[in-house]
């Protein structure tokens, strides 16, 4: 698609072509086929984003539905079942899962285009890219205790949850009782804390997670202007070669900040 634009820029007059280095494949006279170029190149990007779509919803579907259905298993032929445990596993265990898995399909798919982007962006210029990896090692490395924040407030919210599914089902079973002996307003004041404190760790979980990509986006920005400074004053990379490159290094970016907020999901559970 970079090289389409810079296709289309040349048909359009705006640069000349002989500032131009393209690929002998690509098309650089007459705007039709440039414009049918971009297009073709949109439609088959369109289609894998489709495809990647429906293959994560898909994949974490059939996962509820697999541990669901063992869940079901185990209840029907088990002797000692916890009717607590047993709606934990089916409801929330089994989605946690799916979540997961879909989240580890995204950072796989992701990983995959950050490293040949990578490799893209260092052939076209080691310099600049030698320059934009020490700044986004440095930064991850900085980010890692967010990370462990994330990680120990999705424990506590999962610890919660299972208070609160624990209680109200024996409080539900033992409803009569509680009435009896006037006890249902201490259970429900001992549920109500853990769904405050449910509430306290998911809130600030999400924030964290928040804050995280937020960060992601900030030192995509600033990596982006640095390049555009060094460009100007350098020439480290062929006039040329600047369209491509600024696409893919935002794209790169990008994909970086997607891999980082599937990991903040996958922290979470």
């Amino acid at each position: 698609i970079a090289y389409g634009l810079q296709a289309f820029f040349v048909a359009l007059g705006l640069i000349p072509n002989s500032s131009m280095n393209l690929p002998q494949w690509i098309p650089q006279s007459g705007l039709y086929p440039v414009l049918f170029f971009i297009f073709a190149a949109g439609t088959l990007k369109g289609a894998l984003q489709v495809a990647q779509v429906y293959f994560q919803n898909a994949m974490t579907e059939e996962s509820n539905f697999l541990q669901r259905t063992r869940i079901l298993k185990w209840v029907f032929h088990s002797e000692g079942a916890s009717s607590s445990r047993a709606t934990e596993l089916f409801y929330e265990r089994a989605g946690a899962l799916a979540n997961i898995l879909s989240a580890s399909q995204g950072i796989l798919v992701q990983s995959i285009m950050v490293v040949l982007m990578g490799l893209q962006l260092f052939y076209m210029s080691f310099y600049f890219t030698a320059i934009i990896s020490i700044v986004l090692a440095v930064f991850f490395i900085l980010l890692r205790s967010m990370d462990l924040k994330i990680k120990q407030e999705g424990e506590a919210v999962g610890g919660e949850w299972s208070q609160i599914n624990k209680r109200l089902l024996m409080s539900l079973k033992n409803i009569l009782l509680l009435q009896i002996y006037g006890m249902q307003d201490y259970e429900q004041s001992l549920t109500q804390k853990s769904l405050f404190l449910f509430r306290k760790h998911s809130l600030k979980c999400h924030l964290l997670s928040g804050l995280k990509f937020g960060a992601h986006q900030i030192i995509a920005v600033a990596v982006v202007c640095g390049f555009a400074i060094l460009s100007k004053s350098t020439s480290k990379v062929a006039a040329d070669g600047l369209i491509p490159y600024f696409y893919i290094l935002i794209r790169f970016l990008q994909s970086v900040s997607q891999i980082t907020l599937s990991g903040s999901t996958i922290l979470r559970f």
